[in-house]
């Protein structure tokens, strides 16, 4: 009941109880000349008169100030709510990130004024459907927008979402994180609703994620994984101090560890290309110019002083929640398939019957003899067997084929190392001396 309303009633019973009162006073001066019958109905209609009046007027009056009291707690309960989203919005700018209220009721959304923002949201009724309608929303994105606002319709206290949306700099994705406010306690009324793009921080839980998949499905096999927060420059896990490779010198800084490793157990040759990628700063400077992946092969010293092949594979990534940069270090034993590679590369360049270079290597080594020392003496030899037609014919080609080897073992040692021997076909060699 309005407060118009119960002032026309209030008015009504007031003009009832003066017609009442009127019509008494008038009985009153007319009391001695009414029958007895009379004076009694006047009197019972006075009584039921005035016992209706009266309970008419305290039935307005209670449902007024029940209605007073019920406008005041209505006024504390908004004040309450707008002191709660005032808050929540502060929080949010200071957070600096823009925020609008969901009005969960009627489903309309309303921004502060002089907020800017990379993304037009249609704020007003229907909010939903026309932030899906206008494109606002990426299609890829469309049914998680809505089950965000189902959460927050439901009730839900808080609701997070990464969406894709369209902005002034074209499609990125906008983290959205919801805050209910109640009324009466339990009553959902308004959601503030902040929001911020969240594109970085999503690309590196993507690129976090995909290479924790790829290590999942790294077969370990004769390999060493360590992982090396380079930002604090700490290992990230216990493995680092169990394993040689990291475990020399343990609580030591990346830096320290790499000058120990590549000084005792790297080969001397190999050990520039080595500290070429390890070691802190190389490290962050590669991620920064965008190599997210260092990759090399070197040989490491092994206790019988031999040597074995290892990969290093280095893969720079960040951490999904933070700013900070983590190693993923790699150590494949490949030795085994370097020797075989090494055994097959002699075999292709090496003339199976005699043991010195094949025409092709032969040739291919001279050239490149001539363009790194194009300065230098050098010269070139042409030799073959007399006769060597007549051995095969009478002999047979087995012995020939003997004459060939011999032919080819003593030219060799009559050779130094630098020097070159290759058979260029049938019984006729070539030499360079160098």
């Amino acid at each position: 009941m309005t407060l118009k309303t119960r002032r026309i009633i209030l008015s009504l019973i007031a003009a009832l109880a003066l017609a009442g009162v009127a019509a008494g006073a008038v009985g009153l001066s007319r009391w001695a000349e009414l029958p007895v019958w009379a004076r009694r109905t006047v009197a019972t209609v006075s009584i039921v008169q005035g016992a209706a009046t009266l309970l008419a007027a305290a039935y307005c009056i209670g449902l007024h100030v029940f209605d007073r009291r019920r406008e005041r707690r209505k006024k504390e309960e908004n004040r309450a709510l707008y002191e709660s989203e005032k808050q929540y919005r502060i929080a949010a700018a200071q957070a600096g990130r823009s925020v609008f209220s969901f009005d969960i009721e009627s489903g309309a959304a309303s921004a502060p004024q002089g907020q800017s923002s990379d993304i037009e949201l249609p704020l007003g009724p229907d909010f939903v459907d026309r932030a899906i309608a206008s494109q606002l929303v990426c299609d890829e994105s469309a049914e998680g927008f809505r089950a965000f606002f189902e959460q927050i319709t439901s009730g839900k206290p808080h609701a997070t979402a990464d969406l894709l949306m369209k902005s002034n700099h074209g499609k990125c994705y906008y983290r959205f994180d919801s805050t209910t406010v109640y009324a009466n306690g339990n009553v959902p009324k308004t959601a503030v609703i902040s929001y911020y793009d969240c594109t970085v921080a999503r690309r590196r839980e993507q690129a976090y994620a995909k290479w924790q998949q790829e290590l999942a499905q790294l077969s370990y096999e004769k390999t060493d994984i360590f992982e090396w927060n380079l930002s604090r420059d700490v290992p990230d896990n216990e493995d680092v101090e169990k394993r040689e490779f990291f475990g020399d010198r343990p609580g030591s800084s990346l830096d320290e560890r790499t000058e120990n490793y590549a000084h005792s157990r790297v080969v001397e040759e190999d050990r520039p290309k080595y500290l070429s990628v390890m070691g802190l700063d190389k490290l962050l400077e590669a991620y920064r110019s965008g190599r997210q992946s260092e990759t090399i092969e070197y040989r490491e010293i092994q206790p019988d002083g031999g040597y074995a092949w290892r990969r290093l594979s280095v893969q720079l990534v960040p951490y999904p929640e933070s700013d900070e940069i983590k190693a993923y270090v790699l150590v494949r034993d490949i030795d085994d398939v370097k020797r075989n590679e090494a055994s097959l590369r002699l075999m292709s360049e090496i003339d199976a019957m005699t043991g010195v270079f094949n025409r092709e290597t032969f040739i291919k080594r001279v050239e490149e003899f001539l363009k790194s020392s194009p300065a230098s003496t050098y010269a070139l030899l042409m030799l073959d067997v007399n006769d060597f037609k007549s051995v095969n014919d009478t002999l047979g080609h087995a012995e020939g084929d003997r004459v060939l080897i011999d032919v080819a073992a003593h030219v060799r040692s009559a050779l130094r190392a630098t020097d070159l021997v290759g058979r260029m076909g049938g019984d006729e060699f070539m030499v360079c001396l160098a």
